[in-house]
């Protein structure tokens, strides 16, 4: 074989390998188009669809937050609050509460046919105990009733002995122990009132009549200082508390600051236009350190403003008036 002869058979032999190279590569290029195109396709449908399942859920999340639960205002029954304005007995309501009633389609109901028997005992067993709460409530609220009756009539020793039950059946009843506190104040017994209203201020720390009574106690007991610190505890949860308010009055009056005392007197009648206890204190103070005219005017607005111009106070006014 000649040399011409083994190079053009070394020629064809590269020929051919290279064409079988750009086939292969060919045929590379187009699986790989294709698998893109397959690829892009799948992509996209699957992010449509992620796209709708999660704007669906977004607007079912919006739906649920704008449906909020529904805020009543129920009314609970009002009970009565003792207070003491220098040792005299006064009813005040107190003010009802609100509170978010649930929804009783968001509690679920689970495996009702399986559980049919027990629910049916459970359901018993509830009633029954329910029925023994009622009955033991009623009891308790026909007690405080009677009790609060005797208190009005003045049946202290009735009152005294009912209230005490109803300790027995709940020893943290806020109303048995304010009311009963008052009755102990009102006959005299100074120490047990002082024990059952610091008793109830545990209980009601920012009960402003507790604090207010607790006050008049430790006033009455010359402790004046320690008085004044409980009204003004009052006045900062309640600041237009009238009772605190008349007792603190007093009680600057005397620890000798008279003219703090008017000040407190001249902002209950701006609260209390109609309240003669204000001015009849103002007057006092005022015709004590000689200001006669304007003590007459706030004496003579003071016995317009009285119910009862024939009780003791009443017939004092009178007097001054009349000179």
């Amino acid at each position: 074989m000649t040399l011409a002869h083994r190079f053009r058979s070394g020629q064809k032999k590269d020929e051919s390998s290279s064409g079988k190279k750009w086939l292969f590569f060919v045929v590379l290029f187009l699986v790989l188009a294709l698998s893109f195109v397959i690829g892009k396709f799948a992509g996209d449908y699957l992010f449509s669809s992620k796209r709708t399942v999660s704007s669906s859920a977004i607007k079912q999340s919006s739906d649920n937050i704008k449906k909020k639960p529904k805020v009543f205002k129920n009314k609970k029954p009002s009970f009565v609050i003792a207070t003491l304005n220098k040792g005299n007995f006064t009813q005040e309501k107190a003010k009802p509460t609100e509170y978010k009633k649930e929804n009783p389609k968001s509690v679920k109901v689970r495996f009702v046919s399986q559980n049919k028997t027990r629910n049916i005992f459970n359901n018993k067993v509830g009633s029954f105990l329910v029925k023994g709460v009622n009955e033991e409530e009623i009891r308790k609220l026909k007690l405080i009733e009677e009790a609060t009756s005797a208190f009005k009539n003045r049946n202290y020793a009735k009152a005294i002995e009912l209230y005490n039950k109803v300790l027995d059946l709940d020893p943290k009843n806020s109303k048995a122990l304010l009311n009963l506190a008052t009755i102990y104040y009102q006959i005299g017994d100074k120490l047990k009132a002082r024990e059952l209203f610091i008793k109830l201020l545990r209980i009601e720390p920012k009960n402003p009549s507790v604090l207010n009574n607790l006050g008049v106690i430790y006033m009455g007991e010359g402790r004046y200082k320690l008085a004044l610190s409980y009204f003004n505890k009052a006045l900062r949860i309640n600041p237009a508390f009238k009772a605190a308010l008349l007792n603190k009055g007093l009680c600057l009056e005397k620890m000798g600051k008279g003219r703090e005392a008017s000040k407190i007197y001249a902002y209950g009648i701006k609260l209390y236009p109609n309240e003669y206890r204000f001015y009849l204190y103002l007057g006092v103070y005022l015709y004590n350190k000689g200001a006669t005219e304007d003590a007459y005017r706030f004496l003579s607005k003071a016995y317009q403003l009285m119910d009862d111009k024939d009780s003791n106070v009443g017939i004092m006014l009178r007097k001054i008036l009349e000179r």
